[in-house]
């Protein structure tokens, strides 16, 4: 395995679809085939005896129609010009060298047992995302100099404070952000599931992890008029706000996908979160590492799909790194397997970019869909299988996952702020010009009160 590269597993039957192209006499050997190793298709509709190679040169056959021919030192040339002149072969190609999926070589990563259990590393032997694609951070903001973030953040906005200082003073927002896009097989800290995407932080939650609803549906808005393809929304209430359903309409007629965590109310009550709960979204429930629903996480028909959400190590404030619980590490991994779905066929609609991850997903629990994990598990090497057509190589298992379900911690209040406020103006079109980053269109403000809170447990 090179430093640094990720290479796609191929098998050896690839040549059976490649184009019937000689190799021209003379052509050097490759450093990648000092052996001087050749596969050989022979033309099965061919009449007489196959090329005979010369003394001295292995020849092994595969299967029908294709064999390995290995010259002796020196003699690649002359295998060459022979298997030119028979007319029983119809395709001659140098060997190439395989590699097994090398996992990431972020010294975190083992840790991450999350990312094996889904089969992220086969997802990256097809790609690793691309700056193109753009996923929405609606939470606490993210930590603007934390190095798995470095050359990927773009100019957001703070709903909190009415600027763009979106700066994380509570922690969530990097975590989740790092589960989406932490730089990866950088031979530092850990990786995100989408490590070459842009991320664009909106900030609409508080020091103390509390927000106000009128400020999510700004900030929906605002993420639509940035260009946005994915949302998460790690965070919610329990009240179904019409003004919120809009906002996530005007989104989603957009082209966007809005991907938010199911909830954590699944062993208190069992609530509907929303906008988890809301018409358009994708809601994510949590699982652990044995592929049981976690004990916290919201049951209900409105539960789309499922990510692990027990355990998960990522990114946190001042440039650290923390183990959290919850849905809301659920929906991240999700958004991030969008993001690698969207950045290898960027012409895909939000509903194929959907129904590819939902398709590829493990199905557990009843057969079909179901209220605890909705279509199943997300299956990134699954998805990635489809998307190539190839039996992608297998990554070595690594990480040592949990063994159960860690009990939720209290989950916060969630019926008045934890915080005082500056109360933000109307999100009106601006008479001038606005600075970089700045909300630059319309949309109503919620007449609610509700307030939304993150949905994780430390």
């Amino acid at each position: 395995m090179r430093p640094g590269v990720l290479f796609l597993g191929l098998v050896l039957a690839i040549g059976l679809v490649l184009p019937v192209v000689r190799i021209p006499v003379g052509q050097a050997a490759e450093a990648d085939n000092p052996s001087g190793r050749l596969i050989v298709l022979y033309d099965p509709t061919a009449k007489g005896p196959l090329y005979r190679p010369p003394a001295g040169t292995t020849h092994r056959a595969l299967g029908e129609g294709i064999a390995i021919l290995e010259p002796p030192p020196g003699g690649e040339q002359a295998a060459l010009e022979a298997l030119w002149r028979d007319p029983a072969v119809r395709h001659v190609e140098r060997d190439f060298p395989v590699h097994a999926q090398a996992e990431p070589n972020d010294p975190r990563y083992p840790e991450q047992w999350a990312l094996s259990k889904i089969g992220a590393p086969v997802a990256w032997t097809v790609i690793t995302g691309t700056s193109t694609i753009t996923v929405a951070v609606i939470d606490s903001g993210v930590d603007l100099t934390h190095p798995e973030f470095a050359g990927r953040l773009l100019p957001g906005w703070s709903f909190v404070d009415s600027n763009a200082a979106t700066n994380d003073d509570y922690g969530h927002g990097t975590h989740v952000t790092g589960i989406i896009a932490a730089a990866g097989n950088n031979r530092s800290g850990i990786a995100g599931m989408a490590w070459g995407v842009s991320i664009l932080p909106i900030k609409v939650l508080n020091a103390s992890g509390s927000g106000y609803g009128s400020d999510l549906i700004l900030a929906i808005d605002y993420a639509r008029e940035r260009g946005a393809k994915i949302v998460n929304i790690s965070l919610g209430t329990t009240v179904n706000s019409p003004a919120l359903q809009e906002a996530i309409d005007r989104a989603t007629a957009a082209g966007m996908l809005i991907i938010a965590s199911a909830g954590n109310t699944g062993a208190s009550g069992n609530m509907a979160v929303y906008p988890g709960a809301s018409s358009g979204v994708l809601a994510v429930g949590a699982t652990d590492a044995s592929d049981r629903r976690a004990t916290f996480s919201t049951r209900g028909s409105q539960v789309g799909v499922a990510a692990p959400g027990v355990g998960i190590l990522s990114t946190y404030r001042g440039g650290g790194y923390l183990t959290m619980s919850g849905t809301s590490m659920s929906s991240p991994m999700v958004a991030g397997l969008a993001a690698l779905v969207w950045s290898r066929t960027p012409t895909l609609t939000a509903a194929q970019v959907r129904q590819q991850i939902l398709e590829s997903s493990v199905d557990l629990g009843l057969a079909g869909r179901d209220d605890e994990f909705g279509a199943g598990r997300i299956d990134a090497a699954a998805w990635a299988r489809r998307a190539t057509g190839l039996p992608l190589l297998e990554p070595t298992p690594t990480p040592s996952p949990p063994t159960s379900t860690p009990p939720p911690a209290t989950p916060k209040p969630q019926g008045t702020p934890t915080a005082t406020r500056t109360a933000a103006p109307a999100y009106r079109a601006p008479a001038k010009p606005v600075q970089p980053g700045a909300p630059g269109g319309s949309g109503p403000r919620s007449a609610s009160t509700q307030v939304f809170v993150p949905i994780a447990n430390r």
